[in-house]
């Protein structure tokens, strides 16, 4: 596949859920009891991570960078989809994915790095002790930098396979590995790697009796699988969902408000209404000693409080009423993704 095309279909060749239930059928048992953690870190629209929701009771995760693919995914039966770069804008844990289904797009990132290489480098540490990892590869990307990848990972090879039926195979040979991962210190030899291109079957020849079914492990939630940074859409959905909107509507209509004219604001005055609304861009504070982009919408109303005054000789001798601000701000952390007010 050249990787001009690639680029030109935003890496989005999404694979058949036929081939994928030949190869799973093939070759992997799943545990019916408990559900297995599977993880399709480019998932295009979603239906091959669906698809093994739906038929290996499987609970998924998913990664998609395009936004229109990643709102499509997320009116599926997926668990968790992230929208940002899987690379660069992702934070999640090692060890965790059962089933590892990883479709890599094929290009050049900004560091001038192959991107199925960023890919399988980053997401393949993510398969747990014997969990399977699926790989979707192209013939002209398995070379030894990709292998030793897969060597220094911990994987050993239990088959390569094309589906001669599937038009990614017809236009661009296009074939699998179904790989094991023992553990950190393993390695299966370079050679044995390296000949599964030339030993590659067709799996429509495979016999049933010629396969040793491998169980694959359930894995464990991840500890952490978050965007760095959450994408303005998906707070608008989840502002949608939330009781924050009705929140500061009740808030506001219980205010009086008064039409008299008011003396221009001070510089500290100033800042309390600047911060209780008018900013519309995001901005930057510090919540708890850590740095965070947040939106604000809020409320500041006036209100009276008594001072002291002293005489010439330092007593107090009278009470008076000052005029006073108060502020309730709502802000929106787009690097958490919590809600918080400010009083």
């Amino acid at each position: 596949m050249a990787r001009l095309e690639s680029d030109l279909k935003k890496g989005y060749y999404p694979t058949s859920t036929l081939t994928v239930k030949k190869i799973f059928d093939k070759f992997l048992i799943f545990n019916t009891e408990k559900k297995t953690i599977a993880l399709d870190s480019c998932a295009g629209e979603g239906d091959v991570i669906e698809y093994i929701s739906n038929n290996y009771n499987c609970k998924s995760y998913a990664v998609e960078l395009d936004i229109v693919r990643a709102q499509k995914a997320m009116t599926k039966n997926i668990y968790k989809v992230l929208n940002q770069d899987a690379i660069f804008e992702i934070k999640k844990s090692n060890w965790f994915a059962g089933l590892n289904f990883l479709n890599p797009p094929y290009g050049i990132n900004s560091m001038k790095k192959r991107l199925e290489l960023a890919f399988l480098q980053s997401w393949g540490t993510a398969t747990i002790k014997n969990g399977v990892l699926i790989l979707v590869i192209n013939p002209s990307s398995f070379d030894e930098e990709f292998v030793r990848v897969i060597h220094r990972q911990g994987y050993k090879l239990i088959a390569s396979v094309y589906d001669d039926t599937n038009d990614d195979y017809k236009n661009y040979k296009q074939f699998f590995l179904i790989l094991q991962r023992i553990g950190s210190s393993y390695r299966d030899p370079l050679s044995k790697l390296m000949s599964a291109y030339n030993d590659k079957r067709n799996i429509n020849d495979i016999k049933d009796d010629e396969i040793n079914k491998i169980n694959v492990a359930t894995g464990v939630e991840p500890n952490t699988f978050i965007e760095i940074e959450i994408p303005r859409w998906k707070m608008k959905r989840i502002l949608e969902k939330s009781t924050l909107y009705d929140d500061f509507i009740k808030d506001i209509n219980s205010q009086t408000f008064l039409k008299e004219a008011i003396e221009h604001p001070n510089e500290g005055q100033a800042a309390l209404l600047i911060a209780s609304g008018i900013i519309e861009d995001i901005i930057e504070v510090n919540i708890d000693g850590q740095l965070e982009k947040i939106i604000t919408k809020g409320t500041v109303y006036k209100y009276q409080k008594t001072s002291d005054v002293c005489n010439n000789d330092g007593k107090i001798d009278k009470v008076k009423e000052v005029d006073a601000y108060k502020t309730e701000i709502y802000a929106l952390s787009l690097t958490k993704g919590d809600y918080i007010k400010c009083t």
